[in-house]
């Protein structure tokens, strides 16, 4: 005769502790697993605005260059720009713009220099391309003089889109792909949201970027040419 031996089987049940601390495990990792991938995508979206930008510019600078023309990167902003990144507050900076496209969109056009005015004027978009929307909690916006970039006057398209109450600051090539005036223009670009509040700028900064932080994109008066960078780098271009 063969004997079998069978073995119980011994059902363990887990206490309530026992669950308490492998969800509160369960958590933690979680925790850390999501604030990671948030600072992964926080880190892409600010480099591919940065990418996408200076792609424009170069864009922008080869257009004057092909096509002899006045050409500009409009980047439309706000009043309440400097005041709220520490400088001195500038009146009519750019007029008439919906919420929606400030800090966070760009557009290619062509313009005119008005010889009486000395004014940039709007005279037609740039085809195929259309507003592009930078990626989501990044701005952007363009300061001129290298030196001091949040004190300084960005150049202006006015009429855009054929209208007179519209204003905005703007990147603008002339057609031997030299900047306008042959000053020096730096673009930042940062990790935050803009949240308009009482007629004024809000930032909303990410994790822990600042004013003092971001990325640059360096572009020269004489060349056109751009080079960007991240935080206090130097933004020469080559």
């Amino acid at each position: 005769m063969i004997c079998k031996n069978k073995k119980r089987l011994i059902r363990h049940q887990y206490t309530i502790i026992e669950l308490l601390v492998v969800l509160v495990l369960a958590g933690i990792l979680m925790g850390i697993t999501v604030g990671g991938i948030k600072g992964v995508l926080g880190r892409q979206g600010a480099t591919g605005a940065v990418r996408t930008l200076a792609n424009k510019i170069s864009l922008a600078r080869s257009l004057a260059v092909s096509r002899n023309r006045y050409v500009a990167l409009l980047l439309p902003d706000d009043d309440q720009l400097n005041s709220d990144l520490g400088g001195s507050p500038i009146a009519n900076n750019t007029a008439n713009f919906d919420d929606s496209y400030l800090f966070t969109q760009n557009r290619l056009c062509y313009v005119t220099k008005n010889s009486t005015t000395g004014n940039y004027e709007f005279d037609y978009w740039v085809k195929d391309y259309e507003w592009q929307q930078l990626p989501a909690k990044t701005v952007a916006f363009i300061r001129s003089e290298s030196t001091a970039p949040e004190d300084s006057f960005p150049a202006k398209v006015i009429d855009v889109d054929d209208s007179s109450e519209k204003t905005s600051s703007a990147i603008i090539f002339k057609p031997s792909g030299a900047l306008i005036d042959a000053k020096d223009v730096i673009v930042r670009v940062y990790r935050a949201a803009y949240l308009p509040a009482n007629s004024k700028t809000k930032f909303y900064w990410q994790g822990k970027e600042n004013k003092n932080q971001g990325w640059k994109i360096g572009i020269k008066g004489f060349t056109g040419r751009a080079k960007y960078c991240q935080g206090g780098e130097s933004v020469e271009a080559d």
